[in-house]
């Protein structure tokens, strides 16, 4: 309910509303950024649990408007996928803050929202939260990592195994499509192929 201390909200104080945010049991008001909220169930079926937080690292990105950007830490790209993007600003509200939501929201399922700290999605409260904590986990260090000089970038290839990994492990967004395989070349063996190909051609 809004506008109640998170100190006090205990089971029997929460409230069961609509897909419009009308109450349907329970006694308060519903918050008022459930419209965005149920924006995004209705883009992502396959999300059942919505976190928004001001968890300090992340909501310090947030009101700097920057994005964490690349995740740098293998273990969290298995977890959370390529990047911790940003949703640019918009007044609370309005019509282009849930624009600019929902095109993060259909891409991935954490990010920052500028001005207003981090959102993560998941298919209950538990994975939700686990992304949540990830993201705070992520803006910490990577304040700790541009204070000495900035973090250390992985590989193309190592990043691609990585996302790779988040595909197999089901956590990626529904519908994206895995990192292109690449294909390792062999420098002498283009040479000799280039040089057979221009023998025939001359004839």
């Amino acid at each position: 309910p809004s506008a109640v201390s998170k100190r006090l909200i205990t089971p029997e104080s929460l409230i069961i509303v609509d897909a419009a945010g009308h109450v349907l049991r329970g006694k308060g008001k519903c918050f008022s950024e459930f419209a965005l909220h149920s924006a995004i169930y209705l883009a992502r079926p396959d999300v059942q649990a919505i976190l928004q937080a001001h968890s300090p690292a992340a909501l310090g990105f947030s009101l700097a408007r920057k994005a964490l950007g690349k995740i740098e830490i293998p273990k969290m790209i298995v977890s959370l996928g390529d990047e911790i993007p940003l949703a640019a600003f918009a007044l609370p509200g309005s019509a282009a803050l849930k624009d600019n939501v929902l095109a993060q929201a259909r891409c991935v399922n954490a990010f920052l929202l500028s001005g207003n700290g981090a959102m993560t999605l998941g298919p209950d409260v538990e994975l939700a939260l686990l992304r949540m904590e990830l993201v705070e986990s992520y803006a910490q260090a990577k304040n700790v990592a541009q204070a000495v000089g900035g973090a250390a970038s992985l590989s193309a290839e190592e990043r691609k195994s990585l996302l790779t990994q988040h595909q197999k492990t089901g956590l990626a967004v529904p519908g994206q499509t895995p990192p292109a395989a690449t294909t390792k070349t062999d420098p002498l063996k283009d040479l000799i192929k280039e040089e057979i190909l221009s023998a025939f051609k001359r004839g």
